[in-house]
């Protein structure tokens, strides 16, 4: 293990890698291995687009295909809005490379990435309003098909974030990302 941690932290991509793994992870601590609707009704102001079965610690949205099909349309959806995915973590390869040393041998993904891109309007708004909210910049969607549920496949990124001045047009945009790809 400590081998392991000192490797990461000498390669370049440790702090992306880091951020990636703890709003993956918790993006992922409350999904079911079901597709059951979250009791909890998002405020969505668009009402024409897909709707998340889960809200809360993020925006889960499920379509049924092949995992390589969906990312390739939701990278194709994200460039077609004139981004640039700056950065992708494999993160099922990553649980799958460490999951012996740390002693979790269950796996849970057959599938999964996230991708990190920007917005450079958007995020010049929001860091602007305050300088503290660039913890929201590079945003993320997460694609990804559990274990159990091959066919399956999720995306996620985090919730509205009411507090953060210009956050709103992000997640509107996010949100409009992930209904092209799983209304294809």
């Amino acid at each position: 293990m400590k081998y392991l941690i000192q490797t990461l932290t000498k390669t370049s991509h440790f702090f992306l890698l880091l951020t990636a793994l703890i709003l993956f992870s918790i993006s992922l601590s409350n999904v079911s291995h079901s597709a059951t609707a979250d009791p909890i009704k998002p405020n969505i102001e668009d009402s024409s687009l897909v709707q998340p079965i889960k809200t809360s610690p993020t925006w889960v949205f499920v379509t049924e295909g092949e995992y390589d099909d969906v990312r390739d349309d939701l990278v194709l959806n994200i460039e077609n809005q004139g981004l640039v995915i700056s950065y992708t973590t494999h993160a099922a390869d990553m649980f799958s490379r460490t999951s012996r040393a740390t002693g979790h041998l269950v796996k849970v993904y057959k599938n999964a990435q996230s991708l990190f891109f920007c917005k450079a309007a958007l995020s010049h708004k929001m860091v602007q309003a305050d300088p503290h909210s660039l913890i929201f910049c590079p945003f993320i969607i997460s694609v990804y098909e559990l274990e159990k549920e091959p066919g399956k496949i999720y995306l996620s990124f985090l919730p509205p974030q009411k507090e953060v001045v210009g956050y709103d047009a992000i997640h509107q945009l996010l949100h409009e990302i992930v209904d092209e790809t799983v209304s294809f």
